[in-house]
């Protein structure tokens, strides 16, 4: 009995891993735990139905038993083959775990030559200085990338706002936050908005946010409001703090 559940808590867990690393609707966890076979099965017919995919499916599995595997599979690559791509690859996945000394001194190492002005790294860069508290290199390569059109809804744009702000330049970080509040749009970035107003004591301010979004979420019907319904909580989380 123990060794036929084995394999079937084995695909669990990798399934459940794969909802969460590649931002699946949440519903798909619940499935999967509770028709363990068959909501595998589905799930995994769903995301793998190719040669491709079955070859992405082994090594998910590898993955998902063997924590190191992934990054101790791209290190060897990057070792058999020193190029820009490789080291980026092994940088994202220092980033995932948290090791963003060694993601920052990585991705740097990229920008020269025809990357020096490469959009994507330079975001890159910005987000890994922010992670590891070097608010000053954020700003730095944050102010080369402001033009970006992909920016401008980024999570990197608000690293660059909170890095103002730890520096001491609240002004200019309110300004980002401001252009980043947008109706019906960018809520991740207003959810950090109302952070940033709670931790720069203007409360009043936290409260419009936190009103706007709730309205917003709550004027929308079907899939689209319950798509939202983890952002709701969040907000009304925040905004309970300031009743």
């Amino acid at each position: 009995m123990f060794r036929f559940y084995t394999p079937i808590l084995i695909l669990q867990v990798f399934c459940i891993y794969h909802v969460y690393k590649n931002k699946r609707e949440t519903w798909w966890i619940w499935i999967i735990l509770i028709f363990p076979l068959i909501g595998c099965i589905i799930y995994l017919y769903k995301e793998f139905y190719s040669k491709k995919g079955i070859e992405n499916l082994a090594e998910g599995v590898k993955a998902s038993i063997n924590t190191n595997y992934t990054v101790t599979k791209l290190e060897k690559e990057l070792k058999f083959s020193d190029t820009v791509e490789n080291k980026i690859k092994v940088a994202d996945e220092y980033v995932d775990r948290g090791l963003y000394d060694e993601a920052f001194e990585l991705y740097n190492s990229c920008l020269k030559g025809i990357f020096s002005n490469n959009q994507d790294l330079l975001m890159k860069l910005t987000k890994t200085s922010y992670l590891k508290e070097d608010y000053n290199s954020a700003i730095n390569f944050g102010n080369c990338i402001t033009q970006n059109r992909e920016f401008n809804k980024s999570e990197e744009k608000i690293a660059l706002a909170w890095s103002y702000h730890y520096t001491g330049d609240d002004s200019k970080a309110k300004d980002l936050f401001n252009e980043m509040n947008i109706q019906f749009d960018n809520y991740k970035h207003r959810i950090e908005f109302i952070k940033y107003s709670i931790e720069t004591g203007d409360s009043q301010h936290a409260q419009e946010i936190s009103n706007d979004i709730i309205s917003e979420i709550n004027s929308m019907e079907g899939a689209e409001k319950r798509s939202k319904r983890g952002l709701l909580r969040a907000v009304r989380e925040l905004n309970s703090k300031l009743v």
